[in-house]
């Protein structure tokens, strides 16, 4: 499997787009059944060379198979906060692509000074959470039930981030 992780280019759009609907389609732990685009999603998109966040796709043999992303909480407005969201097909998941994925967009958070990433996760999607765990987010709350919220920040600094465990993807454009 040939791995390559990069930032996302308005080539990606239809594709992301598609695949966000697909993962949406087939997730029991998405909140939708189709990919309704928040403001900060269609900002993304249409100017992803925006400094105030970050869109990352993976992709396999050409095909663009999960996303991750840090959105801040006011569209187009640089933040020490952001938001993390990720994503991935069914057949790509537990084979670290997420790990790797994250692993980037903790090494952006950081050179542009994020001082806290939230997420929210369902609380029972253990595969999630534990990976977040692993680095260094921690359980903050309870959301409606059913969805946990994890933060990261200053404190977890030191565990979540180890660089010499970002081996063999190919790192385009960071």
């Amino acid at each position: 499997m040939s791995l390559r992780i990069r930032p996302f280019a308005t080539d990606d759009h239809a594709a992301l787009v598609t695949l966000i609907g697909a993962v949406c389609q087939e997730s029991p732990w998405m909140r939708t059944r189709r990919f309704e685009p928040t403001p900060a999603w269609l900002h993304a998109l249409d100017f992803p060379h925006c400094p105030c966040h970050l869109l990352l796709v993976g992709e396999v043999e050409g095909r663009v198979i999960g996303w991750c992303r840090l959105f801040p909480p006011r569209v187009g407005r640089w933040s020490p906060e952001v938001e993390l969201g990720i994503g991935l097909l069914a057949p790509y998941r537990g084979r670290g692509i997420g790990k790797k994925m994250l692993q980037q967009a903790l090494r952006w958070a950081r050179e542009r000074g994020v001082r806290r990433i939230r997420l929210t996760t369902h609380r029972e999607n253990l595969r999630a959470q534990r990976l977040f765990a692993r680095f260094g987010f921690i359980v903050q709350g309870e959301r409606d039930g059913e969805r946990l919220e994890m933060i990261w920040g200053n404190r977890q600094e030191e565990k979540a981030w180890d660089e010499r465990s970002c081996d063999s993807v190919e790192l385009v454009g960071i």
